[in-house]
């Protein structure tokens, strides 16, 4: 029998045994639905990553839900009836670079639970309920700041790889020559003349609210500073009863590139960023590499290019 682990937001983590019993807080007197959807409706969060683990301790499955509570499709759809050797080439590199962003934000949610379960371990529980003590900083958490800045990477770096493809079905003329996508995802957009216009809406949509900031955490990350404030502090507000969520802010406005211009308003948590975006991303893939593959599925004579 198989045992499971679920990660939600704030990294709140549900066990269920090989009995299949669900278990939360393992080192607190807490009781109550700690079933997914239990936890859910009760604290307010999101379930993100499911751990399957065999008795033995290995990990047989590890999968990223949805933001409607279901595992996202998969993203590369089968390539056997594309002809194109180049074209097979740029979307095994594309699987590979986006599985590398779905590792990355594995990994962001896990250091998230550990966080938590450290946090739980740790903070002494007042014998008496009160309102005044419901937040809380939990200091030195550079790791999960680390795995963030992984992740906002390896999104932009799908994002650079999708021009390949996207530039071979869709450039028109200036592919057919054999010059190759423009330089930046953005610009190849722009640049490919024979983009559905459907398709290129819901790119350049999806590019302006998703890759866009993506792209500015990663150039803050890379050419300025680290986003984690200087403390690396994971922000532990408490949800219900004994139980916290925690959270690792970013900033509104990375594209200021000045640490002391930073807002965070907002409430930026890292992960769910994170998720949000590595979802959407999942979503764009699936899209471009679906009509690519009947677009080029339909035409004969071709050739390779």
């Amino acid at each position: 029998m198989r045992s499971s682990r679920v990660i939600f937001e704030g990294g709140l983590e549900a066990r269920s045994n090989e009995a299949s019993v669900w278990s939360f807080l393992p080192t607190q007197a807490t009781a109550g639905d700690f079933t997914s959807l239990g936890i859910e409706t009760s604290y307010g969060v999101r379930p993100i990553l499911m751990i399957e683990t065999h008795p033995s301790g290995m990990e047989l499955h590890i999968g990223l839900f949805s933001m409607e509570g279901r595992h996202p499709p998969n993203p590369i759809p089968s390539l056997d009836s594309v002809s194109s050797i180049s074209l097979i080439s740029q979307f095994r590199s594309l699987k590979y670079v986006l599985g590398g962003v779905l590792y990355r934000c594995g990994q962001l949610a896990r250091q998230y639970a550990v966080t938590w379960r450290a946090f739980h371990e740790s903070f002494p529980l007042p014998s008496v309920q009160s309102d005044l003590v419901n937040f809380s900083l939990h200091g030195l958490q550079e790791h999960g700041y680390y795995e963030f800045d992984a992740l906002v990477t390896d999104v932009v770096r799908c994002y650079e790889t999708m021009r390949f493809p996207l530039w071979h079905a869709f450039g028109g003329k200036a592919a057919l020559s054999k010059t190759g996508p423009r330089k930046g995802y953005e610009r190849t957009l722009k640049a490919c003349e024979g983009l559905p216009a459907e398709l290129s809406t819901y790119l350049n949509w999806d590019w302006d609210n998703f890759g866009t900031r993506a792209n500015a955490y990663r150039d803050f990350i890379q050419h300025y500073f680290p986003l984690d404030r200087g403390f690396s502090q994971a922000r532990m507000v408490r949800v219900r009863d004994n139980v916290w969520s925690g959270s690792m802010l970013i900033p509104d406005n990375p594209e200021e590139r000045s640490p002391g211009r930073f807002r965070y308003d907002s409430d930026i948590d890292a992960l769910t960023f994170g998720w949000e975006l590595t979802v959407q991303l999942i979503k764009v893939v699936e899209r471009v590499t679906t009509e690519i593959v009947a677009k080029t599925s339909n035409l004969t004579g071709r050739g390779d290019r």
